[in-house]
């Protein structure tokens, strides 16, 4: 008896195991939102020892092969992106400059109407002008170029610093993020949390793609960071830096998997953590062609060998000339 008995609570727990797994499989397959792991392993990487490297650095220009400006962005604002180094929180730092002409609201007239998805829909602001959160003046980033198929569920970080002149022209100096799906439709909306001021008016802007709920778009293909313009203004705008991509997948330790850097982190880049702040008007110059991808640093070091190879070379030659000139003297006197 106790033999069967045995049996029966076998088949009992097989049938109970397997129905768990029938059910985690059909819960898998209605499940068609969210985060997709990346074909390609090798673009995730995890750090353990908590010394991440950013996924865009912006120390080379190559940055630019995953920084898109917005079409309201160019034709709204006048907005242009260029990679500098009098401004940075590390090595290299992305300056986003504008030639906005238009004076807009920052309020909609509607609150209700805000998620409107009709491309063509306006929002009437106050005395008649145009909403600022209709347009998404910024940059774009798609997930393809980073070898994702959404962005869904990550939390992307970076440095950021406003340039006090722009602050009167943004709405309450802040900068927003739209994520978009395939179709160009909006699948979220949020103002950029910062953190406290950190290494020279820097400060971390922490933002998060949330994972769509069921039932709900999802498939957030590409995220845009704005600016709300709300009046006239030209100059330099804001300073981004290390804008990290985490992704919501682990390795097998449970450690959180990053995009891992794809324009040439120098990590030997000290953090600039100077006293030196920008003035009001100051002017901040750029190098808006960027001719190497060469981090700058080494650049500055190569200068310091180039020094010295020729105060060595120098001192060869006076040496080698008073060799000369002794012999010579020797020679005829």
């Amino acid at each position: 008896m106790k033999k069967y008995a045995k049996r029966i609570a076998s088949l009992l727990a097989t049938a109970v195991f397997a129905s768990s797994l029938l059910c985690s499989t059909a819960f898998a397959e209605d499940k068609k939102t969210g985060f997709k792991k990346p074909e390609d392993d090798s673009i995730l990487v995890a750090y353990p020892d908590g010394k991440k490297e950013p996924t865009l650095s912006f120390d080379t220009k190559d940055f630019m092969n995953y920084v898109t400006i917005t079409e309201d962005g160019t034709n709204e604002a006048g907005i242009t992106v260029e990679r500098q180094t009098k401004v940075r929180y590390q090595g290299g730092c992305m300056v986003m400059k504008a030639d906005n002409k238009t004076e807009r609201a920052g309020n909609p007239a509607d609150p209700n109407d805000l998620n409107n998805t009709d491309p063509d829909f306006e929002v009437p602001g106050e005395n008649g002008l145009p909403y600022v959160y209709n347009y998404q003046m910024g940059i774009q980033l798609d997930a393809e170029k980073f070898g994702l198929e959404n962005f869904d569920g990550c939390t992307i970080s970076m440095m950021v610093k406003f340039h006090p002149d722009a602050a009167v022209a943004l709405n309450n100096s802040s900068m927003s993020l739209h994520a978009s799906d395939a179709e160009g439709v909006r699948t979220g909306e949020r103002t950029v949390a910062f953190s406290e001021i950190e290494a020279k008016g820097f400060r971390n802007g922490i933002l998060v793609i949330l994972e769509p709920e069921s039932g709900t778009r999802g498939d957030t293909t590409s995220f845009t960071i704005t600016l709300p313009f709300i009046a006239a203004y030209k100059g330099d705008v804001v300073y981004i830096d290390n804008l990290t991509i985490q992704t919501p997948l682990t390795d097998a330790d449970g450690n959180k998997l990053f995009v891992k850097n794809v324009d040439g982190y120098n990590a030997s880049a000290s953090i600039d953590n100077t006293d030196t702040a920008i003035q009001v008007g100051e002017n901040i110059t750029v190098d808006s062609v960027v001719l190497e991808s060469v981090p700058d640093e080494a650049g500055e070091g190569g200068k310091g060998v180039i020094v010295v190879i020729i105060i060595v070379a120098v001192v060869l030659v006076i040496g080698i000339g008073v060799f000369i000139f002794i012999k010579m003297k020797n020679r005829f006197y």
